[in-house]
């Protein structure tokens, strides 16, 4: 298992320069339909700090909540619908080649992991040394909540 994790890391760094087998091509995002991508409270918490806002917040909006034996995992990423085979609601772009995460940094374990060796979804119409430049991040359709803060009392 050690020398299987080992491979990816190495492949994950050697990014473009890999076998298309290996390395996603920029911009496929086929992943990104159909695939619930497990979240843990870090990545939660990544998430709310990423926009700025509590973690229930995070939580409530972004995570279908599904709790796992160990307690690890808190739920997956939220879908544009409730059909489980829709894109992932952080998915930004217009079509396959110009799709991107709108959380890239923020994204969850799951996301940041994956790897492309053995899955059937990848576009191989896309070519791999190719320059991509993701577009603007996602943003959130409410403004981020503000924690409460007390204020002092005036004495007259």
């Amino acid at each position: 298992m050690k020398a299987v994790a080992a491979v990816i890391q190495l492949a994950r760094k050697h990014l473009r320069d890999l076998p298309d087998n290996v390395a996603c091509p920029p911009g496929c995002a086929e992943c990104c339909s159909g695939y619930e991508p497990f979240v843990s409270r870090t990545d939660v918490q990544r998430i709310a700090d990423f926009f700025g806002i509590r973690y229930e917040e995070a939580f409530k909006n972004y995570v279908i909540p599904r709790s796992s034996a160990d307690g690890f995992v808190v739920g997956h990423l939220r879908k544009i619908s409730e059909d489980s085979a829709d894109q992932c609601i952080f998915l930004k772009g217009t079509a396959s080649g110009r799709h991107y995460c709108g959380i890239y940094e923020a994204r969850p374990h799951d996301c940041r992991e994956f790897s492309p060796i053995g899955c059937d979804d990848v576009d191989t119409s896309l070519r791999h040394d190719r320059k991509f430049a993701p577009g603007s991040p996602f943003s959130p359709k409410h403004p981020p909540s503000r924690p409460k803060t007390r204020r002092a009392r005036r004495h007259r």
